[in-house]
């Protein structure tokens, strides 16, 4: 990676989708790379609700206390556990990948732009956020919630996904810019409100047979980057 850059990361770096038997999509790989460049300090990561939920399982797993074997492995988190399981440097990626996790913020306010994985809530763009090592304990939080799963409406599509609501998207203030994650566009998508803030979305299921997508911000527009 050339010098000067670093990656931001919108979340869901592992957990490919479990009908693609593709060899090179290794998620242990992916959370190498994600150790490689933190100790570079060349790392930006909000995690999403498949960081959160490996996350969970590997601090119970490290902890010992069986609290793992209740949780379900869906959603490729089954085939991550695997790879990791597998790895020879095991020990040390479940350390780095646990300790990378758990200091992530669940949203980052950086100049002008709020990154955060799913949704966001007007209290987002004035308030920090707790990392993910902590909202493992905020039982009942509407902001952990959003972050990680955005806004829906309590019921689920033909393909048993829950309906994603975007009603928060009015709640931009003007010249604020969130990125999210989350939910798959066939290519970048981009909505202004009435009030000038706008919503950039940029999944575009890269895991999911479909491309990876990206931004190019300049270090102009990241003053106070944490």
């Amino acid at each position: 990676m050339a010098r000067g850059y670093a990656l931001g990361f919108i979340g869901d770096l592992t957990d490919a989708d479990p009908a693609d038997q593709d060899p090179d999509n290794d998620s242990a790989a992916v959370l190498r790379l994600l150790a490689r460049l933190d100790t570079q300090d060349r790392a930006l990561l909000v995690p999403g609700n498949h960081c959160f939920k490996l996350l969970r399982y590997l601090v119970a797993w490290r902890a010992g206390d069986g609290a793992e074997r209740r949780m379900k492995l869906t959603h490729g988190l089954d085939r991550t556990l695997a790879e990791i399981r597998r790895a020879p440097d095991r020990d040390a990626l479940v350390a780095s990948t646990i300790r990378i996790l758990s200091a992530a913020p669940l949203w980052r306010n950086i100049g002008p732009w709020l990154f955060v994985h799913a949704g966001a809530s007007p209290a987002m763009f004035d308030r920090p956020a707790p990392t993910a090592g902590e909202a493992l304990s905020l039982k009942g939080d509407g902001r952990v919630h959003r972050a990680l799963f955005g806004q829906t409406d309590g019921t689920r599509d033909s393909s048993g996904y829950p309906v994603r609501l975007y009603d928060w998207l009015e709640s931009i203030p003007h010249g604020r810019k969130v990125v999210i994650g989350h939910d798959r566009c066939e290519a970048i998508f981009t909505q202004t409100n009435a009030r000038g803030g706008k919503l950039v979305r940029i999944d575009t299921g890269a895991g999911k047979g479909g491309t990876l997508s990206w931004l190019d911000i300049p270090a102009s527009e990241l003053q106070g980057c944490a």
